[in-house]
């Protein structure tokens, strides 16, 4: 009965509390014979609360991650707005990378090759402000990083020759302890399974190559590396001579079997006639002897060769003085 009608407001300001559709209804009426009606439509929604899943935190390198939405739409008006963003933060040996573009698709996939954490951020918007965020984290790891440190050319010495090899290694996962693997064909030991393998001993000159392998739960990492033992040059007895003032000295001639060989030599008594010091095969000099006692001279050879140096030998150069006969008296006799 429109008379009896009390009139409303041209304006109401209702307060939903619950998300839902309500229709919100206006009746107007001039007088009983005069109605009308118009009903129109709300919808309320709450802020959503963003979610989603990882199938793993961590993987190596390369992984592919897939994050799955599991956002709750119910009671939404619209379809909401979805921005997926990453950041990155070098570890696991990783380094710095390039920006990684965002995705506005309800679910996200990522390629993750550099070392590192990434925090994978879902934001969420519907028509209720400001916009909700959830940040997971995904590492990614690689195996490890191995450097062996040179070894700078040796001399043979001796029966052996000993290295004490050793390697830089970072651990690019999680695992621990990491397990090692050397391996010195033609040394001693040939194998080595701990970080630091010791001392390992060589029986000959030459090139030898030797390797190392570290493995964590991403993989193995083989290095490779050489070390250069060089031979030990030697020389060949001498035989020592011994002549007479004025005479001349036999060549002597320096040998060793080993090409290249240089031979130094050292004269601790040069008034024999030769120099105090030289460099390879002495020719024939004139041997002298100012005085009336035996000279002799002890000649010292080193050999040399790339740099190493073998044993020294000696040897001996004997000059006896001139002859000489004292006076002699005439004599007379009956």
């Amino acid at each position: 009965n429109i008379n009896t009608w009390i009139s409303g407001t041209n304006a109401i300001c209702p307060i939903f509390n619950t998300p839902g559709t309500y229709t919100i209804t206006l009746k107007a009426g001039g007088n009983s014979c005069s109605f009308d009606q118009i009903t129109k439509t709300i919808c309320v929604e709450a802020p959503l609360v963003p979610n989603f899943t990882l199938a793993e935190s961590s993987g190596c390198s390369p992984q592919t991650i897939t994050a799955t939405n599991t956002t709750v739409e119910t009671n939404s008006c619209s379809p909401p707005t979805y921005v997926w963003s990453t950041t990155f933060v070098p570890s696991s040996c990783g380094t710095a990378i390039a920006s990684i573009p965002n995705q506005t698709s309800a679910n996200a996939s990522f390629n993750f090759t550099e070392p590192g954490t990434y925090s994978i951020k879902l934001t969420v918007t519907n028509s209720c402000t400001p916009s909700q965020s959830v940040i997971k984290t995904f590492t990614v790891k690689q195996p490890p990083k191995v450097t062996i440190a040179p070894i700078v050319p040796l001399c043979q010495t001796g029966v052996s020759t000993v290295i004490n090899p050793t390697a830089t290694i970072v651990n690019c996962g999680t695992q621990t302890p990491l397990t090692y693997e050397w391996s010195f064909p033609s040394g001693t030991p040939a194998t080595a399974t701990t970080a630091n393998p010791g001392p390992i001993s060589y029986t000959s000159s030459g090139i030898f190559s030797y390797s190392l392998k570290v493995t964590n739960e991403c993989g193995t990492t083989t290095v490779n590396s050489s070390v250069t033992i060089k031979p030990t040059p030697i020389v060949d007895d001498i035989t020592s001579q011994q002549k007479c003032k004025g005479q001349q000295s036999d060549a002597i001639l320096f040998s060793g079997g080993l090409a290249g060989t240089v031979y130094s030599w050292t004269n601790n008594n040069t008034a024999i006639g030769l120099l105090a010091a030289g460099t390879g095969n002495i020719n024939p000099f004139t041997l002298t002897n100012t005085g009336t006692t035996v000279l002799t001279a002890t000649i010292t050879v080193t050999p040399s060769l790339n740099g190493c140096s073998g044993p020294a030998k000696t040897f001996t150069i004997t000059v006896n003085p001139e002859a000489i006969v004292n006076t002699v008296s005439n004599s007379m006799l009956c």
